[in-house]
């Protein structure tokens, strides 16, 4: 890792790692003059880091499609809940080990949702049922988010 990133691409802004200290893309500045002298000596700075925003909600279409391309789910299961509003398989599944009392409320859910919450407890406990982790499950809805 170098001593240097750029910590805003766009205005060249620097980020020196020691500190996090942020230095100015100005000539007049004494730490962004010590920086110019170390790429001068051949040096180049990390790149800035890309941020994923990670969406707080999707679809249901976009839900059924990335469940089937995970594996989750069938196709042919994607397309009847799309279709019908048949319930796959592994939701019934999660529905039916949840308490007799939220039993119905996930039922009504799945049934008449149209944007799906990543805080949504259907999806937490789904998410639970398949042993994901929140990093597996912001990736599942920042790739059902492209569709």
């Amino acid at each position: 890792m170098q001593p240097y990133r750029y910590y805003d691409s766009q205005n060249r802004n620097i980020l020196r790692v020691a500190d996090n200290a942020v230095i100015p893309a100005d000539p007049m500045n004494a730490d962004y003059q010590q920086f110019e002298v170390w790429v001068a000596q051949g040096n180049a700075p990390d790149p800035a880091p890309v941020i994923v925003l990670v969406p707080q909600s999707i679809t249901k279409r976009q839900l059924l499609i990335e469940m089937a391309t995970a594996g989750y789910i069938s196709a042919a299961e994607a397309l009847a809940a799309a279709q019908t509003g048949a319930v796959p398989s592994a939701v019934q599944t999660v529905i039916n080990s949840l308490p007799a009392t939220a039993q119905m409320g996930a039922q009504i859910t799945w049934a008449s949702m149209t944007m799906v919450p990543i805080t949504d407890p259907l999806i937490n406990a789904f998410a639970a049922s398949q042993n994901l982790t929140q990093a597996q499950v912001n990736a599942f809805f920042t790739a059902a988010a492209q569709y």
